[in-house]
């Protein structure tokens, strides 16, 4: 590996560069069969950083890497553990080569206790592992990886913090991204574009001794679309709306309470939902140094009984419902022991070992 290195007052450049030799190489204990591949990969990173001051700076990077399938992606063996979603390795298989290309950009400003980031980011795979899937007349899907054409992924977040009169402080952060793959079904091939945008707000309250308030909203937006498969394009949207609170009375009780409103819109999935999560507590400390703490607390209080995740790539549209807990109630103990163990040896002592 050569690299080069310069650091100035306000800019630096480093750049690296070389040649990484990649083996696979296994035997397959059934028949016999040896796995032995060597590739070998120029690798290299640059990373170009400028401070305009104390509290601003840029930086601009780009790297390259080799992903390796793993032993799972090798193996030639049939999992059907799932009858109607078989995996079937691939000994044939190459590593990835990636290319990585990120800028940022930082501000602090310690006198108003504000700050904001912005990144730019974009991947491309060459020799992209997908998954090519085979599905035959009694729906039964064989997914093997393969190496086929190139993939990509750009995009950006940012974020910002900042207060309102150093009374409430408030967070903004967000982001957008883009991914293109290649998807196979029955030797069918079709690109694959996948767009998501996601917003995140809250306001709390700066001075948290008393009183703890606080409420955020998120929002998720995912999209894809499909070249040659309409059943494949699908949207979905789903929003969260939360509200936290806390008062502490007499330094010694304290009264919590968390609720969750989240929205999931029927855009191509078939169904609205609308899932609220409230808990609530209540807690005591005794003691000096609050040692004892004895807290009754009670969880998913309406009683709602799922979860909902949705997600749609490489050719497959998912959404999965987890059951959770119904309504139950708690009482926990908690005591803080503060000291362990006799006295300890002074310093420049004798100590004894016991062997």
């Amino acid at each position: 590996t050569t690299e080069f290195k310069h650091e100035g007052e306000k800019a630096s450049v480093k750049i690296s560069a070389g040649l990484q030799r990649s083996g696979l190489k296994g035997v397959l204990a059934s028949n016999a069969t040896v796995i032995n591949q060597t590739y070998y990969y120029p690798v290299g990173t640059a990373n170009f950083k400028y401070k305009f001051s104390q509290s601003k700076s840029l930086n601009i990077n780009y790297r390259t890497r080799v992903n390796e399938p793993d032993l799972n992606q090798l193996q030639p063996m049939l999992n059907n553990q799932n009858p109607l979603s078989i995996r079937l390795g691939n000994p044939n298989l190459i590593p990835e080569y990636q290319h990585n290309v990120w800028i940022s950009y930082n501000l602090w400003d310690q006198l108003n206790f504000t700050s904001f980031y912005i990144s730019l980011y974009g991947n491309l795979s060459q020799n992209a592992i997908i998954s090519k899937q085979t599905i035959d007349d009694n729906f039964r899907t064989t997914y093997q990886p393969i190496n086929f054409g190139v993939q990509s992924n750009a995009g950006m977040y940012f974020g910002y913090n900042g207060e309102i009169k150093k009374i409430i402080k408030y967070n903004i952060r967000g982001g957008a991204s883009l991914n293109q793959q290649q998807v196979l079904i029955n030797e069918e091939a079709s690109d694959q574009l996948s767009h998501n945008y996601h917003l995140y707000v809250s306001f709390g309250n700066k001075k948290k001794k008393v009183f703890d308030v606080s409420i955020s909203a998120r929002a998720n937006l995912n999209n894809s679309i499909s070249s040659q498969n309409n059943a494949l394009n699908v949207t979905s949207l789903n929003h969260t709306y939360s509200a936290k609170a806390r008062v502490t009375i007499a330094k010694k009780w304290n009264l919590k309470t968390d609720f969750n409103y989240s929205i999931f819109d029927d855009l191509g999935y078939g169904e609205n939902f609308a899932i609220p999560i409230w808990s609530a507590s209540v807690s005591r400390t005794f003691f000096k140094g609050d040692q004892l703490k004895i807290e009754l607390s009670a969880e998913n209080i309406l009683n709602e009984a799922f979860r909902i995740n949705r997600y749609n790539w490489g050719g497959n549209v998912t959404e999965t419902q987890t059951n959770l807990l119904g309504r139950y109630f708690m009482l926990s103990i908690a005591y803080k022991i503060n000291k362990m163990g006799g006295n300890q040896p002074k310093p420049g002592g004798d100590i004894i070992f016991f062997d």
